[in-house]
């Protein structure tokens, strides 16, 4: 059985985008638009932002907007934030693909490859070290402060 879970994530800029449509080209820019500070809203359908969000994650980009450092955190039953994974997440220029590397909390590792199959859908598939397959995620980026995520 497969479990979907559905998740709004509200990014946070230092730079101001304005709200209009936009086009990205490349695999490499797209994935820029990942980069920043993002905090899930109250629930998916919903804007609202509690004083602890459940989730809260940095994405950091690196080495002229090839990757990405990302640290996710979520808020236990004391709304403290406690590490729910790191990874890296890049732009492989050979192979055009995004991939990915990282590990959870528990120290379980992982790798993903992936790509944007448009301007506003990105699907990574995500594999233990033994290449078995663990969980493909959905990104939809409605607008450059919105993006819905979807594990299966």
């Amino acid at each position: 059985m497969k479990l979907l879970i559905s998740i709004v994530i509200v990014f946070s800029s230092v730079l101001g985008y304005a709200q209009k449509e936009y086009t990205i080209s490349s695999q490499k820019d797209r994935l820029r638009q990942y980069a920043g500070q993002w905090v899930s809203s109250i629930n998916p359908i919903s804007d609202s932002l509690a004083l602890f969000p459940e989730i809260k994650m940095s994405s950091l980009s690196n080495f002229n907007n090839n990757s990405l450092t990302v640290s996710v955190l979520q808020k236990n039953d004391n709304n403290q934030y406690k590490p729910l994974l790191y990874e890296i997440i890049g732009y492989d220029t050979k192979t055009d693909i995004i991939f990915a590397s990282g590990h959870d909390s528990q120290g379980t590792f992982f790798t993903g490859r992936g790509q944007f199959l448009s301007e506003k859908q990105w699907v990574m598939q995500d594999k233990d070290l033994n290449n078995n397959p663990t969980m493909q995620v959905h990104f939809n980026f409605q607008k450059l402060h919105r993006c819905y995520t979807r594990r299966f």
